[in-house]
């Protein structure tokens, strides 16, 4: 029994097993059209065995046959077929005159049928199969090229050339038949039937669109009824259509599964007999559904393997096949047999928007990119997503009232614990907030200053403090105060009218960049401070990016160590400042961060010379060479040390490049009011190139007033400061800062030596050796340190400073601690304080030590930026605005 099933794309079979047929040898070829239903949907209207019904409904119109009744004997065949243009030519079967006579009749897409009636078919059994080629008429217009009965031409005509056989002298005997299908490129293998050897054989020929026929002869058939179902193209049906080339058992059930639609059969429990072919085809989406012959019974039994687009073949030879005779027909894949699961997700995707509108799947692409972008940019952010969680998450909880209002009164405490501590500083004297009637006397105003500068805890006029002040002498006060008293009204913004004052400011700026190994391009300005030289530097590179690559988002790579000025920067000017970690043992730039850091919108690589925390030196000939690869600015850092590190190899101690020496890097700013020993107020910026300085500088031109140029963030300036500068410069000398360098260096040294010896040994490691004069000591002590009620050396008048990240004591060595006795009586009271606190480690702390250390417990950051705000407030505290 066959029965040919295909489904179509979209609908789906009527017809899913045999059950509907009622005797054997009868066919039932269903095929549902892509508009209307199956006329037929059982054998009821199939009267007598061997009786065969085509139906195939146009793609139009509807079949003109609905039943069996226009057939009057068994055997007959009417194969109907609209075309696609007009109706049937045939309706009913008078056109028949005997039994078994079939006439096949296909209307061409152009033109009419050429025949039209039986009359040209002569005898009983004989088949004339005409079909219109798309270009040409037909080759065969009657049946006189027929010698015999029973014997069957089947015509087919290539879409470019002529049909290959034109007469049936290439059949020698009956029942033989060719089926002959020329290739829409190749010509046909088999051009006549010496390849046939017994009646009753069949060799369905396919020809690939690419490659040759997969059987080229018979010699895989080995007796008779033997079948191989072939496939053939997408378009056609398959190459046997009825059973009279079936003798016996060994019928055939081609399957083809719709594109869509999984296999019909899944096993071979509807193969009754040895013989039987199972064709699989696996659908595009689907894999294959037999994977081995356990379900093929017996031999002679065939397994057509086809891989799908996404799987591989299943069986790859005949070994899983059990008797003789059994075939495996493959066919490869011409793309790779293994794809990725894209064609899963293009399936899915088409098939979720197969009923959406143009403007809606716009719409939807545009929306995912748009939520895409906004996605990545929030994940992927300098700070981490869990922080900013955190921050969010603390946020929210200071909004509930009860959480908020113990947040405020915990807040006003620690205000007015700042406050009292102001009064306290300047011991109750009264404030001035009014301005007086009548102005005060010279003596009165000098005994109110001296009176004011007494104010505080620390005599830093004896070294007790950690930085802040660098040199004081009085000889050289003496000089400042006579340069200050006569520049002291002048102002650069006036060049015309205070020349000299601008000269100093270039000689400044010359000389500095000279010690830095400036080149003859070399340029800079002066500034009021390290902050305002670093803020220049940015400023400059932003609006160099700016004009020069476009950036208009631009991004600072600095280690995390760098000075707070790029913070600032990043505020003040739109700038995101992208902070990299420091190598762990020596607090220094880790250069591989900083190199996985760098975009396209990176401006500036920073480095320090040394950084503020430790005292360690990054390594700015390694980010000169990631600011030479990647054609991006350097900026060295070098307010704090910048004024000691120039003179080091002339003071005996060598240290690795760090500025205009090294190509790559293009600015570098170092105060002249620390280790240059000048008045507080004075800085320098300076810049390998004028190209750069030029962006620095602002200049408005439309101003009503004139034309209006600064170059840097004051208009006006003390020229007094730049005065002052320039004379203890000039005073000190290259030999001056090369011995003030010398001591300084050893005092460091002999700081931590001395440390090292004398300190238990559960104290004695320093955090961070220092490169110059910032040694860190290690978090044991600090904490020991800490938990005392009054801040290390009070006593004596000592001020130390306290870090974070990791908690430690740091010490910046001034010129102020060379003086004699100043290290050695640090070292001394640290010992004191160690011992004491060892009586009692566990002893809390108040004051502000207990605050700074809540501080840094404290996960919500927010809350300790509100402690920084109240106590700059307190700075500016008076009465009047309590």
């Amino acid at each position: 029994m066959v029965v040919g099933k295909h489904s179509h794309p979209v609908a789906s079979l009527m017809l899913t097993d045999s059950s509907q047929l009622t005797s054997d040898s009868q066919h039932l070829g269903i095929y549902s059209s892509p508009v209307a239903s199956l006329v037929l949907t059982d054998s009821s209207q199939l009267t007598s065995d061997s009786q065969h019904l085509g139906i195939y409904s146009s793609p139009v119109a509807s079949l003109v046959l609905t039943d069996s009744s226009q057939l009057t004997s068994d055997s007959q065949h009417l194969g109907i077929y609209s075309s696609p243009v007009a109706s049937l030519v045939l309706t009913d079967s008078s056109q028949l005159t005997s039994d078994s006579q079939h006439l096949g009749i296909y209307s061409s897409p152009v033109a009419s049928l050429v025949l039209t009636d039986s009359s040209q078919l002569t005898s009983d059994s004989q088949h004339l199969g005409i079909y219109s080629s798309p270009v040409a008429s037909l080759v065969l217009t009657d049946s006189s090229q027929l010698t015999s009965d029973s014997q069957h031409l089947g015509i087919y005509s290539s879409p470019v050339a002529s049909l290959v056989l034109t007469d049936s002298s290439q059949l020698t005997s009956d029942s033989q038949h060719l089926g002959i299908y020329s290739s829409p490129v190749a010509s046909l293998v088999l051009t006549d039937s010496s390849q046939l050897t017994s009646d009753s054989q069949h060799l369905g020929i396919y020809s690939s669109p690419v490659a040759s026929l997969v059987l080229t002869d018979s010699s895989q058939l080995t007796s008779d009824s033997q079948h191989l179902g072939i496939y053939s193209s997408p378009v056609a049906s398959l190459v046997l259509t009825d059973s009279s080339q079936l003798t016996s058992d060994s019928q055939h059930l081609g399957i083809y599964s719709s594109p869509v639609a999984s296999l019909v059969l899944t096993d071979s429990s509807q193969l009754t007999s040895d013989s039987q072919h199972l064709g699989i085809y696996s659908s595009p989406v689907a894999s294959l559904v037999l994977t081995d012959s356990s379900q093929l019974t017996s031999d002679s039994q065939h397994l057509g393997i086809y891989s799908s687009p996404v799987a591989s073949l299943v069986l790859t030879d005949s070994s899983q096949l059990t008797s003789d005779s059994q075939h495996l027909g493959r066919k490869k894949m011409t793309s790779s047999l293994f794809k990725p699961g894209f064609e899963h997700f293009k399936i899915f995707v088409n098939g979720c928007l197969c009923d959406k509108e143009p403007w809606q799947i716009v719409t939807m692409t545009t929306t995912s990119v748009l939520a895409g972008v906004w996605l990545w940019g929030f994940v992927f952010q300098e700070e981490s997503l869990l922080s900013r969680g955190k921050k969010t998450a603390f946020r929210l909880a200071r909004k509930i009232p009860a959480i908020a209002r113990r947040i405020d009164s915990e807040l006003d405490k620690i205000n007015e614990t700042f406050e009292k501590e102001v009064i306290n500083r300047n011991q109750g004297n009264p404030y001035i907030t009014t301005l007086p009637d009548k102005g005060k006397s010279h003596a009165e105003i000098v005994e109110l200053v001296k009176q004011y500068l007494k104010f505080g805890d620390y005599k830093w006029e004896e070294g007790y403090v950690s930085g802040a002040v660098y040199y004081f002498n009085t000889d050289l006060i003496e000089l400042l105060t006579d340069v200050y008293t006569l520049a002291s009204y002048t102002n650069p913004l006036h060049p015309d009218i205070f020349p000299g004052v601008c000269k100093m400011e270039a000689e400044v700026v010359r000389m500095t960049a000279n010690l830095f190994h400036g080149g003859p391009s070399s340029c800079g300005t002066m500034t009021t401070g390290g902050t305002e030289s670093i803020l220049m530097a940015c400023k400059a590179y932003r609006d160099y990016a700016r004009s020069e690559w476009g950036i208009k988002h631009p991004e600072i790579i600095l280690p995390t160590t760098s000075h707070p000025a790029f913070d600032k920067a990043g505020l003040y000017f739109g700038i995101r400042i992208t902070h990299t970690p420091v190598d762990p043992v020596h607090y220094r730039a880790d250069i591989n961060a900083m190199r996985r850091a760098i975009g396209r919108n990176t401006i500036l690589l920073v480095g320090s010379t040394p950084n503020f925390p430790y005292g360690t030196m990054d390594d700015i000939e390694e980010i000169a060479a990631l600011g030479r690869q990647y054609n991006i600015p350097v900026h060295v850092d070098a307010c704090l040390g910048g004024f000691l590190v120039v003179f080091m190899e002339q003071a005996g101690y060598k240290l690795p490049p760090f500025d205009f020496s090294i190509p790559g890097v293009t600015s570098i700013s170092a105060d002249t009011h620390k280790y240059g020993f000048a008045p507080k107020g004075s800085s320098v910026i300076l810049y390998s190139e004028p190209k750069y300085r030029h962006h620095q500088f602002c200049v408005t031109t439309d101003w009503p007033g004139g034309v209006y140029g600064s170059p840097t963030v004051n208009g006006s300036r003390a020229g007094g400061i730049i005065a002052a500068c320039w004379a203890t410069m000039v005073s000190f000398g290259l030999n001056g800062y090369v011995d003030a360098t010398k001591k300084i260096v050893e005092t460091t040294k002999r700081i931590d030596k001395r440390w090292l010896d004398s300190v238990p040994s559960l104290l004695t490691s320093l955090l961070s050796a220092p490169d110059l004069v910032s040694p860190g000591f290690n978090p044991t002590l600090t904490r020991l340190l800490r938990s005392r009620g009054t801040p290390l050396g009070v006593r004596s008048g000592l001020s130390r400073r306290s870090r974070a990240a990791p908690t430690r004591i740091h010490l910046c060595v001034t010129y102020m601690h060379t003086m004699n006795g100043v290290a050695d009586r640090f070292i001394a009271d640290v010992e004191e304080e160690v011992a004491l606190i060892m009586k009692d480690p566990g002893k809390e702390v108040d004051g502000k030590l207990a605050m700074y250390g809540m501080a840094q417990k404290i996960p919500d950051r927010s809350i300790v930026g509100d402690f920084t705000r109240f106590f700059l407030d307190s700075m500016y505290y008076t009465p009047a605005n309590q």
